[in-house]
């Protein structure tokens, strides 16, 4: 379980026969092998670690959900290892099992922050509500508006979390991991099966 707060940031090293290595900075001086980490909102397991580089093992699955087909030597990632027992939820719960992929619409400048809009698979939009949560490539964020006629929502950005993600490095059509409310998925679940 995580909390859509990012630690860090690292730096894809390689990616080969379902193999992810990343150079995760200072968050892995004291990483374990069999650790839980969010990368990009994918929960991952390490299965190796030197120094300062982690290896990730990704199935056929993931590739099939996520962004990770597209990743590259040198694309920075968002990184969060899983939440302590004990530690505050500054977040929302985000259990890393992505839903959907969303494309990036338009990103406009408001003052110090950005609002960014993401067009998401019609199927998934009944789970997305103005004030609600959702994880964009593992970061809490509140939803500013939805626009169900064109399948689309919009968050709104503030600088810190501009600058400690890469959320700024996004162009217009580029793909994000989107995982969406744990707790509105089991509601409308709930609703739309009790009768049955």
């Amino acid at each position: 379980m995580f909390s859509g707060i990012i630690e860090s940031t690292g730096v894809v090293k390689g990616f080969a026969k379902g193999k992810l290595t990343l150079d995760i900075g200072n968050i892995g001086e004291d990483i374990a092998i069999g650790e839980s980490v969010a990368v990009d909102g994918v929960c991952l397991t390490v299965s190796s670690f030197d120094k300062k580089a982690a290896v990730f093992s990704v199935m056929p699955e993931t590739l099939r959900r996520t962004t990770f087909d597209a990743k590259k030597i040198g694309h920075l990632v968002n990184i969060e290892r899983a939440l302590p027992a004990n530690g505050r939820i500054s977040g929302h719960f985000v259990q890393g099992h992505v839903d959907c992929l969303a494309r990036l619409v338009r990103k406009v400048k408001e003052k110090d922050a950005w609002l960014m809009h993401f067009e998401i698979p019609r199927e998934f939009l009944a789970y997305v509500v103005e004030k609600g949560s959702v994880a964009i490539n593992g970061i809490s964020l509140t939803i500013a508006g939805v626009a169900r006629e064109r399948s689309s929502f919009w968050v709104g950005v503030i600088p810190h979390t501009w600058t400690q993600t890469n959320l700024q490095y996004l162009k217009t059509g580029d793909k994000v991991n989107v995982e969406v409310d744990i707790i509105a998925k089991y509601l409308y679940h709930f609703i739309h099966n009790s009768h049955k």
